[in-house]
């Protein structure tokens, strides 16, 4: 997992979170069936029938039935591990984290969603035929690899690089605004692929979103400010 901070330090970008690709990969080329809704990250992978077949339909409507709570599990863990005295910040042991990810689930058995075994076999099949797949054009911080066109004015590295100079500004428009120390101040955000505009907020500070997001700085300066001005809030 990669975290990339952008200077002041009140602004986490996540590139990579495992869990959260992981569950994403499953309901898609697994090909789950969820209603629409605008909780979750639109599709970002098409199906793969090497895994889809092996799901019968009772078992394709008990993985679907079942998702939507893995991804909450998901999402708490991948929190969790960015909390200030958590793992991935100063390396140590967390018990909160330990907790959360016990409720996700360790690949590449998947041990906690035994008590949704059509889930489990989709998520362990999901990671042993896809763990080494994805390359790192296909599955990057920026999504699905587009390839660059002639005329592009900068790289996508330093299009992400610009987003982080974004998220620093915001922090301390925020902070002017509010009239608190910018120290104060947290957001977390969560990138995952896709190549179509969407993020959530999933608790007080903390963002999911997709990909394309990170590439319009518009949207970009949207997300860090309403998602530091929650954490404000809360």
């Amino acid at each position: 997992m990669t975290s990339h901070e952008a200077p002041p330090r009140q602004v986490r970008i996540d590139d990579s979170p495992g869990l959260l690709h992981h569950a994403l990969r499953v309901r898609d080329l697994c090909g789950l069936h969820l209603p629409v809704t605008a909780d979750h990250p639109p599709t970002a992978a098409r199906v793969d029938p090497r895994l889809a077949g092996q799901l019968s339909a009772e078992q394709l409507a008990q993985a679907s039935a079942s998702w939507p709570e893995w991804w909450r599990a998901c999402l708490s863990a991948a929190y969790t591990g960015h909390l200030p005295d958590g793992p991935l910040v100063r390396g140590a042991v967390h018990p909160e984290l330990n907790r959360a990810l016990a409720q996700a689930g360790h690949p590449p058995h998947f041990a906690s969603l035994d008590d949704r075994p059509a889930l489990r076999s989709a998520a362990r099949a999901t990671w042993l035929l896809h763990q080494g797949g994805f390359t790192l054009s296909q599955w990057t911080p920026r999504g699905p690899r587009i390839p660059a066109e002639p005329t592009a004015p900068i790289t996508e590295h330093q299009r992400y690089v610009v987003g982080q100079g974004v998220a620093a500004t915001v922090v301390q428009e925020v902070a002017d605004r509010h009239r608190v120390a910018k120290e104060e101040l947290r957001a977390w955000l969560f990138v995952v692929p896709g190549d179509q505009l969407w993020w959530r907020l999933s608790r007080p500070g903390v963002a999911v979103l997709t990909t394309a997001s990170t590439r319009d700085l518009l949207q970009l300066r949207r997300i860090v400010r309403q998602t530091v001005t929650s954490f404000l809030s809360a």
